[in-house]
């Protein structure tokens, strides 16, 4: 498995320079907010992964609307940044990242389906 990137602003222009142009996982959080969950609060809103187009395209359908909605949503009212990691096996990891948050959090992101 890889590493995941460090944080980048979640907006057009640093999409266009930092999001890989490859399939992978990326996660979508809060920048200097939390959101409260059951067990503990977390920056983090969504985890997602791109298996059939690259990680840059899935996260500007999100921010055009062609994503997840709530993801929008969120877009449109608070700062958002995203980090991402390339994988071989998008679903997978991402479902590892899943249950590993919903673990420590208590339940799965606000922004992924429930």
């Amino acid at each position: 498995m890889g590493q995941w990137s460090q944080w980048y602003s979640l907006d057009e222009t640093t999409i266009d320079d930092y999001a890989s142009d490859k399939p992978g996982v990326y996660i979508i959080g809060l920048k200097g907010n939390k959101y409260k969950y059951p067990k503990k609060q977390s920056e983090i809103i969504y985890i997602g992964e791109s298996h059939d187009r690259t990680i840059l395209i899935r996260l500007k359908e999100h921010l055009n609307g062609n994503g997840n909605k709530k993801v929008h949503n969120h877009y449109k009212k608070y700062k958002l940044k995203f980090c991402e990691m390339c994988s071989s096996d998008p679903y997978a990891t991402e479902q590892n990242a899943l249950n590993n948050f919903a673990k420590e959090c208590g339940e799965i992101p606000i922004c992924n389906e429930r």
